[in-house]
């Protein structure tokens, strides 16, 4: 996954769809053991790369290294897995699955108390919190929750200071910026920038992706920045070191362009310019030019092995043809199953090249050329394999 999406902007394109069965199983894993936490390595090393859009789409759902950096309580509460193993781990409390309430709470449900389950009693609890008390964040869901049932706020307390690694459940001030400079697709499917917004990011709870992205500030800085938080207000930034009065006046031209994006915000509007077929192109003109790259050069290679055979030499139609085939296989291969190209070469040579090998074996009795056959289609199925490769 980390190489799908990193490779997604540049000539090869790694992946087709944004969530894969492999996304599915890594997502569960890491949200179970909580890896969201920690600041995912790759991130930094596209950083220095000079490639913030690409860090940028795999920041949040990239689990982090048992090693790496832990991320703040804003960083968490703004990462969709920290969030996920928060609630996770509150739903499958013993201690709240088991703390039941008055028959009076049950009733507002159409039920009772012994009809509910553990599980649905944690459940019940969360819903009638969120009813309550409208909760614009992870953060804002425990205090409303411990307002609601005081008597389990000390469990609530101690499991989301276990799920940030220690870090009590509150977070600092929000200070919202919009940076031009740096363009994000409208909506989680759109990489490629169908629809391009503005960044919008907290700077309490920004990440090095965030920080980098606006002019004036490096990676030096930014770590810098990251480390100095959380700050009151922009000003504040003056007492990191590096930080200039420029770079002061950009956070300052942020912040006034949140402001004039949340005065003008028309949600409707928006809603109505995402379309499937404004997200869909982009990612159709990139396949048909990865799968027109991988066919010449797949001829080019196929033609190339086979022309070693005096006898038979392929024509045109047949080279041309085999391209063809090994490029659309091996490409549909790489992008169902993965496992950086193997899949591609494997696809193409049971589906293609054995078969022709061994009936150009029967027919001339001759393993050396059956054999020729045999490495012409793995070489057709390289470039394909190469462009569904993860670049590191």
């Amino acid at each position: 996954l980390t190489a799908h999406v990193a490779v997604a902007t540049r000539l090869r394109m790694g992946f087709l769809a944004w969530y894969s069965n492999d996304e599915d199983v890594l997502r569960y894993f890491a949200v179970r053991d909580n890896a969201f936490a920690r600041e995912p390595p790759i991130a930094g090393r596209l950083l220095e790369r000079n490639d913030p859009y690409a860090a940028y789409l795999i920041e949040s759902i990239l689990p982090g290294a048992t090693s790496g950096a832990t991320k703040t309580v804003s960083r968490m509460l703004a990462t969709e897995g920290v969030v996920a193993t928060l609630f996770y781990r509150w739903a499958m409390h013993a201690g709240l699955q088991n703390r039941y309430r008055d028959e009076a709470f049950y009733a507002q449900f159409g039920t009772t108390a012994a009809s509910v389950t553990p599980l649905e009693n944690a459940y019940l609890k969360l819903f009638h919190a969120m009813y309550e008390h409208k909760p614009v964040g992870a953060g804002d869901m425990i205090a409303g929750y411990c307002r609601s049932f005081p008597d389990e706020a000390n469990d609530v307390v101690a499991l989301a200071t276990e799920v940030f690694l220690g870090q009590a459940p509150k977070a600092p001030k929000e200070i919202w910026l919009a940076d031009a400079a740096m363009q994000t697709g409208t909506t989680v499917f759109d990489q490629f920038r169908g629809l391009p917004r503005q960044h919008t990011f907290d700077l309490n709870a920004a990440s090095l992706v965030d920080l980098v992205s606006v002019p004036g500030v490096n990676l030096t800085l930014a770590r810098a920045i990251q480390e100095g938080a959380p700050y009151e207000s922009i000003d504040a930034l003056g007492q990191v070191p590096g930080v200039t009065d420029e770079v002061i006046t950009r956070f300052r031209e942020m912040s006034a362009e949140m402001e004039t994006l949340l005065a003008t915000a028309d949600m409707e509007s928006v809603e109505d310019m995402i379309s499937i077929r404004t997200i869909i192109t982009p990612y159709v003109i990139r396949a048909v030019i990865v799968l027109m790259t991988a066919f010449a050069l797949g001829a080019i290679l196929y033609r190339a092995v086979r022309a070693r055979d005096p006898v038979n030499r392929p024509s045109v139609l047949r080279f041309t043809t085999n391209g063809f085939a090994a490029a659309l296989i091996g490409l549909i291969a790489g992008w169902l199953f993965g496992a950086a190209g193997f899949a591609s070469l494997i696809a193409v040579t049971v589906l293609f090249g054995v078969p022709s090998a061994l009936w150009r074996w029967r027919k001339t009795r001759q393993p050396s050329a059956a054999g020729l056959v045999l490495l012409a289609w793995i070489a057709a199925a390289l470039p394909a394999a190469v462009l569904v490769t993860p670049l590191f």
